[in-house]
Order: C-alpha cells, then structure tokens, then sequence
C-alpha cells in the first residue's frame, strides 16, 4: 500500500456561481434587459433553472420563444451585459469561500481566474 501525497500549487477557478453568489444580480440584469424590449421578467428560481450552460443559453431561455433567433439573443446579450457592468462589484461570496480562499493564500497556494464560458461579456 502507498501513500499518496498531493501538493497543489495554484488554484484555477470561475467566479460566477462558483465563488460568488450571483444569482440575484444575473437576475436583476436579465430582467432589465428583457423590459427594454417590452418583455416580461422572471423569477430568482426561473433564472437558477436558466443557468449553467453559459449566458447564449440563458439569453435564449429568458426570451419568449417566438423570438429565439440570433439578432434577439445576440441584442438581448450586449444589454445584459451592460447590465451586469453596473452591478458586478457588489456580488456576496458563497459561504465559506473567504476563510478557504485566505487559508490557501497563507499555505502559498496562487489562485488565478479561469472562465468556463468564453464570452466575455463582464
């Protein structure tokens, strides 16, 4: 039998969902979004169904089906967007991500951020 001994060096992460709460403001920035073009919003549990497969995905979700074409989602993209510029810096960290994140910084660790989704719309 061996002992294994694994000693990491850095930390890749994304933040959205992963680190930090943003929920609610993915929420509020999809909503205003929607109202700007005369659609109605949805629920903080509507939207949490809506995420995980990147914003296109969430975007096409949110619009109402007779308007899942490229123009409209990529219209409704940018004002998301522009949405979530206004509120990204006030997001909450999922519980107990700061004692782990200081905790690894004090035992060397680097961490450096890694989006899953590649648009880069923040």
């Amino acid at each position: 039998m061996y002992n294994i001994i694994v000693a990491y060096k850095a930390v890749l992460f994304d933040l959205d969902g992963t680190l930090l709460d943003t929920l609610q403001y993915i929420t509020d920035s999809t909503d205003v979004a929607l109202a700007k073009f005369g659609f109605p919003g949805h629920d903080l549990q509507t939207y949490r169904g809506f995420m995980g497969t990147g914003m296109a995905a969430l975007a096409i979700k949110a619009l109402p089906e007779s308007f899942h074409n490229p123009d409209a989602v990529s219209q409704l993209l940018v004002n998301i967007g522009k949405e979530y510029a206004v509120r990204w810096t006030v997001h909450t960290p999922i519980q107990g991500f700061l004692n782990c994140w200081m905790q690894s910084l004090q035992k060397g660790l680097r961490w450096r951020y890694c989006p899953i989704n590649p648009m880069n719309l923040y």
